[in-house]
C-alpha cells in the first residue's frame, strides 16, 4: 500500500494502513485471548487525558476565541485543540498568518502557560506551509 500510490502518502491510504493494523492486533489478542493492551506492553496510565475540540465555533478574532477558551478551561480541560486558519489550504497568506498567530496568542495569554494548545491542521497544508506555521506558533 506504501509504496503502490503514486505521489505521496495521503490521508485516505493511510488511515486504510492504520485501519489494517488495528485489525491485525486485534486477531492476534483474540487468538491468544489476550486484550490488546497487553499485546502491546501493558498498562500505561490509569487515567487517559481528554482534550477539548470544538468549543472554537465563533468569528475567528483573537478575543472572541479566547474568551471561549477561558470558559473550556474553567470547565477542567487542561487541553484546547483548534484551527485558527479558517479555509485556508495549500498556502497560508501572510494575513491568514498573522490572524492565525493573534488567534493562537489571545488563547495563550487567556489560559496561561500550563493548559496545552492543540493546533489543528488537517494536513491541508504544503510541508513548506507547515514548517512555516508551526515555526511561527511555537512562541
Amino acid at each position: 500500500m506504501q509504496r503502490a500510490e503514486y505521489g505521496r502518502p495521503g490521508e485516505v491510504t493511510q488511515s486504510a494502513l492504520a485501519s489494517f493494523d488495528v485489525a491485525c492486533w486485534d486477531l492476534m489478542g483474540q487468538s491468544l485471548g489476550v486484550p490488546v493492551w497487553k499485546l502491546l506492553g501493558g498498562r500505561f496510565r490509569d487515567r487517559v487525558p481528554a482534550y477539548a475540540n470544538g468549543w472554537y465555533q465563533a468569528e475567528r478574532e483573537a478575543g472572541t476565541i479566547a474568551r471561549l477558551a477561558k470558559q473550556v478551561v474553567a470547565r477542567g480541560y487542561r487541553a484546547l485543540k483548534l484551527d485558527p486558519f479558517g479555509a485556508a489550504s495549500a498556502e497560508l497568506p501572510a494575513a491568514d498568518r498573522r490572524r492565525a498567530e493573534s488567534i493562537i496568542a489571545g488563547v495563550r495569554d487567556a489560559v496561561g502557560p500550563d493548559v496545552a494548545i492543540c493546533v489543528e491542521m488537517h494536513g491541508r497544508f504544503t510541508p513548506a506551509t507547515a514548517v512555516r506555521v508551526a515555526a511561527m506558533l511555537e512562541p
